[in-house]
């Protein structure tokens, strides 16, 4: 494979990533819809960022990794020796932090079954990681894998599905291989839900028959989309409520099996569209259909023969991209690609893919999978970015591969994250961890008071001291906005706060004097930035009364003396010429002596 790499990908070698806690992927998929595309600068794969290990944890080759809160979630396995001769293996959940990939926990899970590759899920809203292993679904607290809650589904196993998250609600179908009887489990996220527990059963739905089935939301409606193994597509409503069924030919039985197989994977809803393809055991290449639906409807707007396949389609503007196939039974592995409008097969790529590997698309850069040719379950063997622009037989179609990694890639902030034979392999640039910036906050001349106000004097632009920040550290952030406000219970005084001049400023005006509220209060100025982090500066200032030229509580005939003297040409070194400026004209005149008099006499001031 060549090994030369485009332009838009070597630049994002020298360019670091400035990472905040949102930039996530967390199903299968990326989110509940389950499209695993992304628009962003795609990575280089010519050498790891790191390689993570879990010390004697072996990590399952064709789970597919999740990301979150910097943390990277990947199911392994614990193989240990009892008395000599007995094997126990412990399924385990384990996190790798992203930033360099050092083991942060590893905890164990339900035994899993069927050699099951099940991914985890992340609960974002709740900080939970969930996993179904075996016959339970186990939710750990993200930051120290601690158990949050486990469920015992049934009597059946979970294998090869991943769980959806959406709101309160996690959905989860079991496996019944050759049998019927499956259901797709509702298990409540809400720890505050009047009658559930966190992870109890809100609600049961049978379906057909299970295997590998996953639930999509569809992100403009609530509507759930569930494949069935039998070969249904079924909607359910957020509360279980059945909807439209679509049938593929044959549905509904083992043997003879449906026309064009049966779904044993996850959809994708793009644009009010359902895409998702079958596997057919017993056909030749193409022998499974790709489908296209109307996810309101449940109507096939169109139907075309595709590869056979556990993957999830991948939809891009003209496009529908999918993994699939087997090494031998008629089939080979691959990569085909759709017309997006027609469903008409463009081109296909025989170099990699297959039923288990689940491709990125970042950009136009489409990353995917090896699988193995002894061992359909061990780690993909390379991973390959292919030029979606392009055609396989166009030149520069393939541009770049890396051997030891492949297997189900996520992508965050910048990076790939996937599977290899020696670890958890990412790729990418350093991710910079944005915080709370630096800074300093000014006020006008270091004045720490302002008057009151009239609307007389607000009408010649009012009493106003302006705040500035200066930030001294973006501290990862490339910009920051500023707020301020009165801090709640500081004192009797108020202000009003506007925007300055700039973004970094802000004008403070003493309140209205009618309102009697003067007195000290403490001023927070929050800076934030724009990727993560804030900064709070608490600010000591007073409203003051309006002629208080001293300051000392209120207009007094001291007050008198000072403007008197200002007037004179002997203004005190320490008193600032917004002191003796009471009618906020532009400076010390007769005027302000007649309003301090009118002040001093308990007279009406306006």
């Amino acid at each position: 494979m060549e090994k030369t790499m485009s332009a838009v990908l070597v630049v994002c070698l020298a360019v670091a990533s400035l990472a905040s806690a949102g930039d996530v992927w967390t199903h299968r998929g990326r989110d509940a819809s389950r499209n695993s595309a992304v628009e962003a600068a795609p990575p280089s794969i010519a050498v790891p960022r790191f390689v993570a290990t879990a010390g004697d944890i072996e990590l399952v080759g064709q789970s597919a990794p999740v990301v979150a809160d910097h943390k990277v979630f990947v199911c392994g396995r614990r193989t240990t020796i009892v008395n000599r001769t007995q094997t126990v293996v412990t399924d385990m959940l384990v996190a790798f932090s992203e930033i360099d990939g050092h083991l942060l926990w590893a905890e164990p899970v339900g035994v899993a079954q069927w050699d099951s590759f099940s991914p985890p899920t992340v609960d974002v809203a709740r900080g939970h990681v969930l996993m179904a292993s075996g016959m339970t679904v186990t939710a750990l607290d993200m930051d120290t894998g601690a158990l949050a809650w486990q469920t015992t589904l049934g009597t059946r196993p979970v294998v090869n599905s991943s769980i959806c998250v959406c709101g309160s609600m996690a959905y989860v179908t079991d496996y019944t291989g050759a049998a019927t009887g499956a259901k797709l489990h509702a298990l409540n996220l809400d720890p505050n839900h009047p009658t559930l527990a966190e992870g109890a059963v809100a609600w049961r739905q049978s379906i057909h028959m299970g295997g590998g089935n996953e639930v999509t939301v569809a992100p403009s409606s609530p509507m759930l989309i569930a494949t069935d193994a039998g070969g249904y597509l079924r909607q359910f409503s957020p509360g279980g409520s059945a909807g439209w069924i679509l049938e593929v030919p044959g549905a509904g039985g083992f043997w003879p099996p449906p026309t064009y197989g049966a779904f044993f994977g996850g959809a994708a809803v793009v644009d009010g569209c359902i895409y998702a393809a079958t596997y057919e055991f017993y056909g030749y290449e193409d022998s499974g259909q790709l489908y296209c639906v109307d996810a309101g409807t449940g109507e096939t707007l169109w139907a075309e023969p595709a590869e056979r396949t556990d993957t999830i389609p991948i939809v891009t503007g003209s496009l529908v991209l999918l993994s699939a196939g087997i090494d031998g039974y008629g089939s080979r592995p691959k990569v085909e690609a759709f017309d997006r409008a027609t469903g008409r097969k463009l081109w296909e790529w025989t170099g990699g893919g297959g039923w288990s590997v689940q491709p990125v698309l970042v950009g136009d850069i489409l990353y995917v999978g090896v699988l193995p040719v002894d061992d359909e379950y061990a780690p993909c063997t390379e991973l390959v970015a292919l030029d979606i622009t392009r055609t396989p037989d166009d030149p520069g179609f393939v541009i770049e591969s890396f051997p030891g990694a492949g297997s189900s890639p996520a992508f965050a902030n910048g990076n790939l994250y996937t599977i290899g034979e020696n670890g958890l392999c990412a790729f990418g640039p350093e991710i910079i961890l944005a915080g709370a910036p630096s800074v300093v906050v000014t006020v006008e001349d270091g004045l720490d008071w302002v008057y009151q106000n009239t609307p007389g004097i607000m009408a010649r632009g009012g009493h106003r001291v302006t705040l500035t920040v200066t930030v001294t550290d973006l501290n990862g952030n490339q910009g920051v906005t500023v707020t301020a406000a009165k801090r709640p219970g500081s004192g009797t005084g108020e202000v009003t706060v506007a925007d300055g001049a700039t973004p970094l400023e802000k004008i403070l005006f003493g309140s209205d004097r009618s309102l009697g509220l003067h007195g000290s209060l403490v001023v927070d100025v929050t800076v934030t930035g724009d990727v993560a982090g804030s900064t709070t500066i608490g600010v000591p200032f007073t409203c003051r009364k309006l002629g208080d030229i001293d300051g000392n509580g209120g207009a007094e005939p001291t007050d008198m003396a000072l403007l008197v003297n200002t007037l004179n040409g002997r203004q005190p070194a320490d008193i600032h010429n917004k002191a003796v400026d009471l009618d906020c004209n532009g400076g010390a005149e007769p005027t302000d002596m007649a309003l301090l008099v009118n002040i001093l006499n308990g007279m009406p001031v306006y």
